[in-house]
């Protein structure tokens, strides 16, 4: 057992209470196994689900999740993700943020083909999981592990390149049915680390450049926002593993152009799924008022088709409130894991509470997961040290402070970041969005020697999409001097998109008294695009280049902010959060805010080529990142899978 002043040491210092939510970032954890006494009815009702299509007894299963606020929803779909990459159940698929109803369709394909990127046990990930049991099924036998597969694929191709082009054929005449083969293709090239990354992008519909397509013989042009190939690819995934969907955070109040909610609008896509698809299962979250408010009770001229659409979910499965027993096991397992993480060994499981008054707080009322933990962190507190001869010592405060749960919920926000940077960075409007709030918060603040006074939304419908705000600032120094609008564009473009979007900034950087920055984490290629970008720079304009640990800070904010405000996920006002921005000085000693708003280092050398562009950006200083014993090369046997 450890020292009892060491453990109340580590009490004063953390709460790990403060957190009372599950986030995002758990769904994903190949560890986070939940609390099994947690709504344990609701989960074997939706494993019964899985089983029945998994066995063919049904061709696709839905189901609502019914239940109040902090009762758990996210917590069993992370415990549900868990559990089926353990058994090698299903493909796991989870969407908890919708940005624009009007385009759920290309959103739920990103959510798709990021789910798959996840790990489906270590070292593998959903995409790889699925490229060997294609590999298999088209052999007639499994030689290997998938594991193994995956780690020898690099060396396999290295050998022989072609392999892909014969894996591709000999999968394609076990598949007839799949019209679209490239998918097969873009699916292999999974299996190559290298190669992994720009076929994700590419199966998420999102345009190559042309090297990159031309690399992996794949096409430059498709259409990405038609529904008919993400079709055409769940049924090629289907053909192997049941798919099950998890759509969490259905309560926010968003709407479409038609003025269809949230819940509304996802009801329709999956009954479109299950409609086109087999071998799915679809689970909903919701509150019971926004199921009776937007579903059972609304009164609209399509709610009559979104009651339709409801009632092919032929389950509704209602969560439970905790009662003694599961409260005390969540209690315990919250502390279990902060034990764990600190390597100490306190006294009993449930230190420093007392299990009988645990018992008796929690014995006669039925309590959400939030309200129990709300309780356990205002009540966090070593036991006092027991003195002979005194009694009546007075009772140590709450160690708990606002500051606390802000840090808390920050650094859940900033696991979900980093969780998804890869694909955020290459979102424009994300990037554009933090970057927004970000200056917007930053008014009456000097910052490299400007002060910030206003940032002022672009009127000309021109320029507006690529250059959606305008930062207003003067030298700190001269109260009465011109001021001086920055342009932000973020532009993660590729290709003639990017030759277009560069075109464009050029004119809008001669505008009087604007000067332009653009903010791109890649390269510039193609002769056209270089030049432009290259006038950019000698006419005043700027390329601040994205930095992972400087942009992360500032999405993970947006995401805290706007869970505050409209959800209270994490029962924090906006002025809370503000607090704990300011105190941390998370937004003025950011180098990316200080590098946009810094002055321009100059213009680039005379005799500057266009083909130099790529070294002239702003590039803040970045951290740098980074056999089960199985013989077979699988090279030997691959005759059923050649021309």
């Amino acid at each position: 057992m450890t020292d009892i002043k060491v453990l109340n040491q580590l009490i004063e210092q953390y709460n790990p209470f403060s957190a009372k939510v599950t986030a995002q970032h758990n769904v994903w954890s190949l560890d986070y196994s939940g609390v099994a006494e947690i709504n344990q009815n609701a989960f074997n009702s939706v494993l019964r689900l899985i089983d029945d299509v998994d066995i063919g007894k049904s061709t696709s299963e839905g189901a609502v999740l019914i239940g109040e606020r902090g009762l758990g929803k996210t917590q069993l779909f992370a415990r549900l993700h868990h559990h089926l990459n353990a058994n090698d159940k299903a493909f796991f698929v989870y969407m908890g943020e919708y940005d624009n109803l009007d385009l759920i369709k290309s959103e739920f394909l990103q959510s798709l083909v990021y789910s798959l990127k996840r790990e489906y046990c270590p070292n593998v990930t959903q995409w790889q999981a699925l490229a060997a049991a294609m590999y298999f099924d088209a052999r007639g036998n499994t030689p290997c592990s998938v594991e193994h597969l995956v780690n020898q694929f690099p060396s396999i191709f290295a050998k022989d390149p072609s392999k892909i082009n014969a894996w591709t054929n000999g999968i394609a005449k076990k598949c007839p049915d799949i019209k679209n083969v490239f998918l097969i293709r873009a699916i292999l090239w999974t299996l190559l680390p290298e190669a992994a990354p720009f076929a994700a992008m590419w199966l998420a519909g999102k345009k190559l450049a042309e090297e990159d397509a031309k690399s992996l013989n794949l096409p430059v042009d498709r259409e990405p926002d038609s529904f008919a190939y993400t079709c055409d690819l769940l049924n090629l995934i289907t053909r192997y593993k049941t798919i099950v969907f998890c759509f969490d955070e259905l309560d926010t109040p968003q709407v479409n152009s038609q003025m269809l909610t949230l819940v509304q609008v996802l009801i329709d896509l999956a009954k479109y799924l299950r409609n086109n698809i087999k071998r799915i299962v679809i689970l909903l979250s919701v509150f019971p008022q926004t199921l009776e408010e937007d579903i059972l009770s609304a009164q609209s001229s399509v709610s009559s088709q979104t009651r339709a659409a409801y009632d092919r979910f032929d389950h509704q499965i209602r969560l439970e409130f905790l009662d003694e027993q599961s409260s005390l096991a969540l209690i315990k397992h919250r502390l279990q894991q902060f034990y764990k993480q600190h390597d100490v060994i306190p006294p009993d499981s449930f230190y420093p509470f007392q299990e009988d008054k645990l018992r008796q707080i929690f014995a006669s009322d039925r309590a959400p997961s939030r309200q129990v933990l709300r309780w356990c962190e205002e009540n966090w507190t070593p036991k006092p040290p027991i003195i002979i001869g005194v009694t009546d010592l007075p009772a140590v405060a709450p160690t708990t402070s606002t500051s606390n749960r802000v840090a808390e919920c920050f650094k859940e926000q900033m696991m979900e970041v980093y969780d998804r940077i890869d694909d955020i960075i290459d979102d424009s409007d994300k990037i554009s969005k933090a970057l927004d709030l970000a200056f917007r918060l930053l008014v009456e603040e000097v910052i490299e020697g400007f002060r910030v006074y206003e940032l002022v939304e672009e009127q000309d419908k021109k320029y507006s999409d690529l250059v959606p705000f305008k930062i207003k600032v003067r030298k700190a120094e001269n109260v009465t001097g011109p001021f001086t609008f920055i342009g932000v564009a973020v532009i993660q473009k590729k290709g003639n998109a990017l030759t277009s979007a560069l075109s464009k900034l050029v004119d809008f950087n001669n505008l009087k008294q604007t000067r332009a920055c653009m903010v791109r984490s890649e390269n510039i290629t193609g002769a056209t695009a270089q030049n432009h970008a290259l006038t950019l720079l000698n006419n005043g304009g700027e390329w601040v280049g994205i930095v992972a640990e400087q942009i992360a800070p500032l999405l993970a904010l947006q995401a805290l902010a706007e869970k505050a405000e409209k959800l209270e996920q994490y029962e924090l006002t906006p002025e809370q959060v503000m607090e704990y921005v300011d105190s941390e000085k998370l937004l003025t000693e950011n180098a990316l805010i200080k590098e946009i708003l810094s002055k321009p280092e100059g213009k680039p050398p005379k005799n500057a080529k266009p083909s130099d562009i790529n070294k002239l950006a702003s590039i803040p200083q970045s951290l740098s990142v980074q056999d089960n014993g199985e013989d077979s090369d699988l090279q030997a046997d691959d005759s059923l899978l050649t021309e």
